[in-house]
């Protein structure tokens, strides 16, 4: 009878122990997966960037982005609010390639520069009273969400800057592919301009993208 009854709780606690087993099997993954956005929302909100999370990365090229602005965080400031109020930039549609860039004010931290993981980031590098917008300088990593195709935004291909009022035609002047953390150097030219920079961490390589300004229109 005893052996009986020590039989008996033995099942119980194995099908206990089952059940508890199955049960870390179905949930952990949801925790996994909720732990994880809520990481990426952390990132994202408070525009900072952690290990092992790629919502927001820290850019591999910041003295390039330094060099080409010439500006410190003040002054960064200054000249993000003079565009805020003119023409405030929200995409640029690449005909090339077929896809749109959606793209937000840079985010500046010390001397480094984050960038988001499906976004391109806009830096006002001075006043152009031409298309209302002035020289702008985009940066963006490359990736499926971003830019894909780099190679193929040639030079005479162009593209449109999307702002909350205008779609601005732009036409690629110069592109060049350079080793990661090699300098270009950005002549003035008469129009107002648009400099992409596209970091490709796979060949360790930045592609630089002048394009001057060509029309505007009223979007609608």
């Amino acid at each position: 009878m005893l052996r009986w009854s020590l039989l008996q709780t033995m099942k119980k606690l194995l099908r206990k122990l089952l059940y508890a087993t199955k049960l870390v099997i179905i949930t952990t993954p949801c925790v996994i997966l909720t732990f994880y956005i809520a990481v990426n929302c952390y990132e994202i909100i408070f525009q900072k960037d952690l290990r092992f999370v790629s919502a927001i990365t820290t850019f591999s090229s910041p003295e390039i982005i330094n060099e080409i602005g010439q500006t410190n965080e003040s002054s960064f400031e200054e000249k993000q609010h003079f565009i805020r109020q003119i023409h405030k930039p929200k995409a640029i549609k690449f005909a090339a390639i077929g896809s749109r860039l959606e793209i937000v004010p840079a985010i500046q931290r010390n001397d480094e520069w984050l960038a988001y993981a499906n976004k391109g980031q806009y830096i006002l590098l001075n006043e152009n009273a031409e298309s209302g917008i002035g020289n702008i300088l985009v940066y963006v990593r490359r990736s499926w969400r971003t830019v894909i195709e780099p190679e193929k935004l040639e030079n005479g291909s162009k593209f449109t800057l999307e702002t909350e009022g205008y779609n601005n035609l732009y036409k690629i002047v110069e592109r060049k592919l350079k080793p990661m953390h090699e300098a270009f150097v950005v002549n003035d030219l008469p129009k107002s301009y648009l400099l992409l920079v596209i970091e490709d961490n796979q060949i360790q390589a930045n592609y630089f993208i002048k394009a001057v300004f060509v029309s505007q229109d009223r979007n609608i």
